[in-house]
């Protein structure tokens, strides 16, 4: 895989700090109808400079000193939400 690699972070800021790791998931751009489903979302319509649609199911955790990843832009609003409510249904359904 070449070039820049693009996610959502899903943890704050003062716990990616704490430990040096960052709870993400993927942003793809490639064949998208690969990506639908429950657990994608797309990006498009927000105004991101990333567009592509979010994997929620493959959530990472990314030491993000080690990679060097920078902030390109923010996600806020309903596809953020969306995005963290699939998240958390992944996690504990009990949640749901």
């Amino acid at each position: 895989m070449k070039g820049d690699h693009f996610c959502i972070v899903l943890t704050p800021k003062a716990f990616n700090d704490r430990f040096g790791l960052a709870w993400t998931c993927p942003i793809t751009t490639g064949r998208q109808e690969i990506a639908r489903g429950l657990t994608a979302v797309t990006l498009m319509g927000t105004g991101l400079k990333v567009s592509g649609v979010v994997l929620c199911h493959q959530i990472k955790a990314l030491d993000w000193t080690a990679r060097k990843a920078q902030r390109v832009d923010r996600l806020k609003g309903p596809v953020l939400e969306q995005i963290l409510d699939i998240c958390t249904a992944i996690i504990d359904p009990a949640r749901r």
